[in-house]
């Protein structure tokens, strides 16, 4: 109800006069809409995986697969129900990524056992995901698989350059915030689950070696450092977002005035890049910015700031409104329509379809 209140004051303070939106009901036709989009315009014919884009015949890399994962995980906490079979299939076709090594790690593409090509940050994704569904469903293999994911995204620390975490196992050349601020997050949420002291250990070591190598005076994240000790200094709203995200968390488990007073800094200067005031949308990829939506969503439950998820609701509700295209695909952006020779990639549409999740779960105050 307070969200919902914030999200009718927003209206009101917008520049262009706008009707006012029933919230609730715009997302539940969303989420049924993106749903049924990704079940049948990129599913592939074994009815198993998914397609990387509509009209490819190419299966979906990890990426895409574990964006999709991470909304499906989001809607059994929503509507377990219709959820649950798409979620199980989903894990399945999961299998098919899984790669031998030491230690196994989910590799880029289905059936690459022997030799694959795997990106921590990918994992990272993997572990985010089952640790979502396992909050909703307790099924020890949801947390299994987590953990299996998440030894190899640890695999990937070494000493140089103080610490840290590489972002690709065969190009040990740079070490990026997208691996680094979410395995923090993970790490944490780990700890919650197994109170097993070792995550909380590695938490605060990843989120320390990220302040200290990756963060600007603005509290925004630079995208990487290469292991010559170069700053690759682009600034992108998942980097930022997973650092939010790994500071509520540990706010969670310390309750340290300090890490929520950081988080509140560094949402204020995402919020300032990369949403636009009059039309709420954000200026960066889908992919990226549920993240950050996703951080003040969960910012708003643990400082009781109400606001943030008004914003947050806002801005996917503004999404819905003007980015996708007569068959309802979303490209890269999301400030905008796609182009007409742009790809309309999975990973687009259900970050989306994340996102409407965490709103309607937000709205119902939850």
């Amino acid at each position: 109800m307070v969200v919902a209140l914030c999200l009718a004051q927003l209206c009101l303070h917008m520049r262009q006069p706008s009707p006012q939106v029933d919230a609730p009901s715009a997302l539940a036709f969303a989420e049924t809409q993106l749903r049924k989009t990704i079940e049948t315009k990129y599913r592939e014919p074994d009815g198993l995986h998914y397609r990387e884009s509509f009209g490819s015949d190419k299966t979906a890399f990890l990426w895409s697969q574990s964006v999709t994962l991470s909304a499906l995980a989001r809607g059994l906490a929503e509507n377990r129900h219709v959820y649950q079979p798409l979620w199980e299939t989903a894990r399945r076709a999961l299998d098919s990524y899984w790669s031998l090594g030491n230690p196994g790690g989910y590799a880029v593409l289905p059936h690459q056992r022997l030799n694959p090509e795997r990106f921590y940050d990918d994992n990272v994704w993997i572990v985010w995901a089952f640790l979502d569904a396992y909050r909703t469903t307790r099924d020890e293999s949801d947390l299994n698989h987590a953990l299996k994911a998440y030894a190899f995204v640890v695999s990937g620390k070494d000493s140089a350059l103080g610490g840290g975490i590489y972002w690709q196992e065969r190009k040990k050349t740079e070490k990026n915030a997208c691996i680094n601020a979410p395995a923090a997050a993970v790490a944490f949420q780990l700890f919650e689950i197994t109170k097993d002291k070792k995550y909380l250990d590695m938490g605060n070591e990843l989120l320390d070696w990220t302040h200290h190598t990756l963060q600007d005076t603005d509290g925004l994240l630079f995208d990487n450092i290469s292991i010559t000790g170069k700053l690759e200094r682009t600034k992108w709203t998942y980097n930022s977002a997973c650092y939010i995200r790994a500071l509520v968390e540990r706010y969670q488990i310390l309750h340290n005035p300090a890490d929520e007073i950081e988080a509140l800094r560094v949402l204020s200067s995402a919020q300032n890049k990369w949403i636009d005031p009059q039309t709420h949308l954000l200026k960066d990829p889908g992919p990226f910015g549920q993240h950050l939506l996703d951080a003040m969503f969960e910012a708003s439950r643990a400082f009781n700031r109400p606001e943030l998820a008004a914003t947050a609701t806002q801005t996917i509700l503004s999404v819905l409104k003007v980015c996708p295209d007569s068959q309802h695909l979303y490209g890269e952006y999301w400030n905008r329509k796609p182009h007409a020779t742009e790809d309309r990639n999975l990973k687009n549409v259900a970050s989306v379809l994340r996102s409407v999740l965490s709103a309607e779960i937000s709205l119902k105050g939850r």
